[in-house]
């Protein structure tokens, strides 16, 4: 083989070889798109962990919004004291596109005066303002809140297997705000909208009494005006540690099975 020969066969097995990597590469970002596209179809374990790593890192930023001294975005906004956060889910059937999967971040804090209060400040004390942070929860995928259901069986959820927001203060585990939640404050219980909350405080830890947040598939049934849900089992979310940490769980076995202090 004379040594243009050689350059032309070298050269042509460079651009096959290029040509393959090329297609792998291909190959490979139609896998991720797959990937992405089942991680959102509803009624997919997939798509749950897919919302529970999203509804963590929301938890995760509430928690660290709760060591702001103020809302930060409003020029008319006081000065807050107790500075608390809460995440809080919407609670209302007149929105079933938004019932149980819209979820924000809200700041509370309350006047300097109140720290003087016997007992410290109470929770009508507070003022709560938006932060602007919020998240929705994928097609097809809702909180599992007390009066959860499963579609055909009309069985409810076990009170193990759904979501808990016991909170210390012995308040309800629902509030009032305004839907819109501008930068204008809410007093708790103010508003037109129920919301269910999560809450913690200004160190970052949990406010609450064992709190899991647990979500699952199902779909909204406009005759009964309620989510109905696939079943008890195909369910992901997390339990709220006492330094304000989420520990996951994909299963409702795993949910059982409280993790350490």
């Amino acid at each position: 083989m004379t040594q243009k020969q050689h350059r032309h066969t070298k050269s042509h097995r460079s651009r096959t070889a290029f040509t393959l990597v090329e297609i792998l590469a291909v190959i490979t970002i139609i896998m991720l798109i797959g990937a992405v596209v089942l991680a959102i179809k509803p009624g997919n374990p997939e798509g749950l962990v897919s919302a529970q790593n999203s509804v963590r890192t929301l938890f995760r930023t509430a928690r660290f919004k709760a060591q702001a001294q103020s809302p930060d975005r409003s020029s008319n906004a006081k000065e807050l004291h107790n500075t608390r956060s809460r995440v809080i889910i919407l609670k209302d059937p007149t929105l079933p596109a938004q019932n149980l999967r819209l979820m924000r971040v809200i700041i509370g804090g309350t006047d300097e005066s109140a720290s003087t209060k016997p007992g410290g400040p109470k929770p009508d004390d507070y003022w709560w303002y938006s932060t602007e942070v919020e998240y929705i929860l994928p097609k097809g995928i809702f909180m599992v809140d007390e009066n959860a259901t499963v579609v055909g069986s009309g069985e409810n959820f076990d009170d193990n297997r759904r979501s808990h927001l016991e909170n210390k203060d012995v308040q309800p585990a629902e509030m009032k705000m305004d839907y819109k939640l501008t930068t204008r404050a809410q007093k708790n219980g103010d508003g037109d909208k129920t919301w269910y909350f999560y809450e913690f405080n200004s160190d970052t830890t949990s406010n609450m009494i064992n709190p899991t947040f647990m979500m699952s598939t199902g779909a909204w049934n406009p005759q009964k005006k309620i989510v109905q849900f696939e079943s008890r089992e195909n369910v992901a979310g997390f339990w709220i540690k006492p330094d304000g940490d989420t520990v996951p769980f994909t299963s409702a076995y795993e949910m059982e099975k409280k993790p350490q202090p």
